[in-house]
Order: structure tokens, then sequence, then C-alpha cells
């Protein structure tokens, strides 16, 4: 399923066929606002955008740090565009998860997904523990799968054979649904202490939420075998979190919100100025003003801009996406948060903190 990255004889071997191996897998997983930062910081030449990204390594004479690249796609499965949701294990069963996790033997090299037409060409695949990496401060075990991605594209009439636009009709636009796979990579996070653990599933965009539903069940199942716990343990409920994030001014930009209001009603409010928080938008609120009570959130997507050490911004986000029937539930079940837009597992250690806060 895999390549790897140094074996002898390989096609990437040599370092310059390995950094456009790197450049092709971080397209098919980060969003190109994040690769290009962990490009800067790896002294990869960057163009507008990623073909002309693709270009500039090509024709490129200097050095890039290729094997610093390495540890960053490394991280960035371990953290980039997750769902995650966490598990209160007790102390027991984390160790012996931590045990079995240790007992597994890793392949010699880190191995990197298949692509092109051998992706396209593998059969889908539930998720299989390929490697556990080890950092100070736990161990992800990493988990790869080959599963379908929907993807929507908009097509023009126009670009269709003649016989297929009368067959359309008045139609200047249609919306085709576009099936490819895709190798993800989940990952089970376990801290070197304490007893809640992290199940992190791929969500990189277009995938259906029934996909990384199905991909968390069967990552937990995993888990479950592998801890010895005699019953199962249900994720640790995020619903409480949203509410007080909403209400703390200082916290993040909110970028999208959806409320029940005393009047009977649900609102849906996305601020399309990524700068502009919409606890402040005009609309939202007067609207506010005029309620004989307070609004009562179930949805939720905040950004923050983080600053880095050499003066660089980020702009990491989360989402709880709750539903209207869960503002007025006295157990919701809101059990999964989705963290986009880290370039490392700093910035993704970061957001998951703040969330934590208000747990």
């Amino acid at each position: 399923m895999f390549f790897f990255f140094y074996n002898a004889g390989t096609p990437y071997s040599n370092p310059s066929a390995r950094l456009l191996k790197l450049i092709e897998v971080f397209q098919e997983r980060a969003p190109w606002y994040v690769a290009k930062k962990i490009f800067h910081k790896h002294q990869v030449p960057i163009g507008h955008g990623w073909e002309n990204t693709i270009e500039a390594v090509k024709s490129h004479k200097g050095v890039a740090d290729v094997d610093g690249l390495v540890t960053a796609y490394l991280d960035h499965i371990s953290s980039g565009e997750k769902s995650v949701r966490f598990y209160n294990l007790g102390k027991a069963n984390v160790d012996n998860l931590r045990f079995q996790y240790q007992k597994f033997k890793n392949a010699p090299f880190l191995p990197l997904p298949l692509s092109g037409q051998q992706l396209q060409k593998a059969s889908l695949s539930d998720p299989a523990l390929v490697y556990v990496h080890q950092t100070p401060t736990g161990m992800a075990a990493i988990y790869s799968s080959v599963r379908k991605k929907d993807e929507r594209q908009r097509l023009s009439v126009q670009s269709l054979p003649k016989a297929a636009q009368q067959a359309i009709g008045d139609f200047e636009e249609i919306i085709g649904i576009h099936n490819r796979k895709v190798q993800a990579y989940d990952v089970v996070w376990v801290p070197h202490k304490g007893k809640v653990i992290e199940v992190r599933a791929d969500f990189l965009g277009n995938e259906t939420q029934e996909a990384v539903t199905n991909a968390h069940q069967k990552i937990y199942a995993d888990v479950h075998g592998k801890s010895g716990s005699k019953a199962l343990i249900a994720p640790v409920d995020l619903f409480p979190a949203i509410k007080p994030i909403y209400d703390n001014s200082n916290e993040g930009i909110i970028i999208e919100l959806a409320f029940a209001t005393s009047t009977g009603s649900t609102k849906h409010e996305k601020m399309r100025d990524r700068d502009a928080c919409l606890r402040k938008e005009v609309y939202h609120v007067n609207g506010k003003a005029a309620l004989a009570a307070d609004i009562e959130p179930y949805r939720i997507g905040v950004r923050w801009v983080l600053a880095g050490q050499h003066g660089e911004f980020s702009s990491p986000e989360l989402f709880l996406d709750g539903r209207a029937t869960m503002a007025a539930s006295t157990s919701p079940g809101l059990f999964s948060a989705t963290i986009r837009k880290c370039s490392d597992s700093q910035e993704y250690s970061e957001i998951k903190q703040k969330l934590e806060s208000y747990l």
C-alpha cells in the first residue's frame, strides 16, 4: 500500500524525487495556505499555487530541507485536518493501550501513500495500524485506509456535447459529483501522562460526515480491543463548550454560528470577511437585542490568529457542529470537533487546549 522514503533503488531514494513526492502528498491533504507556510519553513521554492510550486521545485538549483519536510509531513499526518474525539479510558486501560502500541514493530522508514492510478486501482480498506510515532509528550499511532471522497464540481453546460446540452435544456450550469479514492491517515494519540486519549480521523474536506464517523467507529473498535476495556466508553460530550466560547468575547473570531431563539426560530450565520467576528456583526447584535431571552448556540466555528516564533502568522480553526435538537437537550451528545488549518502539532495542541478549557 505504500512507497517508502529512503529505500535504495526506489523512485524516492533521490532527494529531488523525494521532494517532488512530498509536495504531491501535501497537496492531497493540506490547504494551500498551510502548505505554503510549511514549505517556506523548509526552504522549498514557492510559486503561485500548487502547479507553479511544482515547476519552481523542478528548476530549483538550491537545497531544500527535505528531511525537515519529512518530519513536517509526519506532523501533519498526526495533527492536520482532523475530526477529533476524546475518550476518558481510565489509567489501567490507557496503560494497556500504550503497551500494545509500544510492541508494534514499525517499518524501517516512514511510509508514503499511494497516488495517481495506483491509488485509484487500490481496493477500499478499513483503517490498519501502519506506524507508531514517538514524541516527547506522547505517541501517535497512525492508521491508514483507502476510502472514497465525493467532490462537487460546477460544470458549464457549454462545455458538454451538443446532444447533452439539448437534453439538459435551459440550465446554464450543473453540479457534478466526482467520486475518487483518497488514502487517509487516522491517528490515536496516547499521552505519556493522563487517562484521556484522542482519536483523530482525517477530515480532508468534501468527505462525507458518514465516512468520517465510520472511520471513528472502526478506530475506536481497535482501541477498545487493545486497551482491554470491559465496557464500551462513550466519547466526551463537547456540546457544553459551545456557549462559553461564544460568550467569551476575547476568544478567537467567530466565523460561523447556528442558534435557537426565544421566538422559536433557528438561525445559521456565517461571516464572509475572514477577519470580522460575528459577535460584533450589526445584524447579529441588533437581532439579539430584540429578543426576550438569550440565544442558544448549537453550532460554532472559531478562527484564531496565532503568531509564530519568527513573526509569521497562522489561522487555525475549530468547528463544533451540533444540531438544533441539541440546544434543549440534557444530553446533547456532540462527540466530534473539527480542527483545521494547523501547520504543526504545536498549533493543534494550542487549539485543543482552548477547547478543553471550556469542558
